[in-house]
């Protein structure tokens, strides 16, 4: 039965997403890693699953500084709420700066510059430490750091 099937294949993905908690995925990148696997889910029924999760707050939706949409799911935890995000220009994945020094910069722009930070919303770009690794220095423009005055 088609019903059986749709479940089967959330469950699947629910499964998938838990085991990459933290990581970002466009629906296109779900399908084909889970494909990988052996599971085949289609791209749409990818993007409404994960489009349903941010519905639920289980995952965000994001726009990478390539200005592809990414999707990371976290499974609900309220602690994604309340601290800095920092972004690769490279890869696109987002990850949680959950740290002292975070909220230290917080506290200063509010007391010496009346600024209010919210978290959920503060993604700060740069190269994630793969991406150094790697050796690409390219931002989301292609240009190369250096030309950029980095």
């Amino acid at each position: 039965m088609r019903g059986e099937y749709q479940t089967r294949q959330k469950r699947e993905m629910t499964r998938f997403l838990s085991e990459h908690a933290m990581q970002s995925f466009t629906p296109e990148e779900l399908a084909r890693d889970m494909e990988a696997e052996g599971v085949h889910v289609g791209q749409t029924t990818a993007y409404r699953f994960l489009e349903s999760l941010c519905r639920q707050q289980t995952a965000r939706r994001y726009q990478d500084a390539r200005g592809l949409t990414r999707y990371q799911y976290h499974g609900g935890d309220e602690d994604c709420d309340r601290h800095f995000h920092v972004m690769c220009s490279c890869c696109g994945n987002m990850f949680h700066v959950d740290c002292e020094m975070a909220g230290k910069l917080a506290e200063h722009l509010y007391a010496e510059h009346g600024f209010r930070v919210d978290p959920r919303a503060c993604v700060l770009v740069g190269l994630c430490g793969e991406c150094q690794k790697g050796g690409d220095e390219r931002g989301a423009d292609g240009t190369e750091e250096r030309d950029r005055g980095l």
